[in-house]
């Protein structure tokens, strides 16, 4: 069992290769990206891209993970809170959120 910064750089890794492997993965987050509007130049993008790779690596470990290993062990990167202000203050951080229901 990893622990979950080493597993976070291996997602990064995992992330970026789906996206120079991937043509329709780089596409489509690419269009989806230019679709949403967020980002008002061609950097802003360009840094919204290179962030969204590698949390959408890091996620698909993590799911990944998440199945494999024991529902103790994966309580172990859990971190319990109650109310929507947590989220708040959590995506103000600029904190990462892993919602499992």
């Amino acid at each position: 069992a990893l622990p979950l910064p080493i597993l976070h750089a291996l997602g990064i890794v995992v992330g970026y290769i789906s996206f120079w492997v991937d043509p329709k993965f780089s596409r489509r987050i690419r269009n989806h990206l230019h679709k949403s509007k967020l980002a008002k130049t061609s950097k802003e993008h360009a840094k919204l891209v290179s962030l969204n790779v590698r949390e959408t690596g890091k996620g698909m470990l993590e799911t990944l993970s998440i199945w494999m290993k024991s529902e103790r062990s994966v309580l172990k990167w859990v971190k319990r809170c109650d109310g929507w202000q947590h989220v708040e203050n959590a995506l103000a951080a600029k904190k990462g959120i892993i919602f499992l229901t």
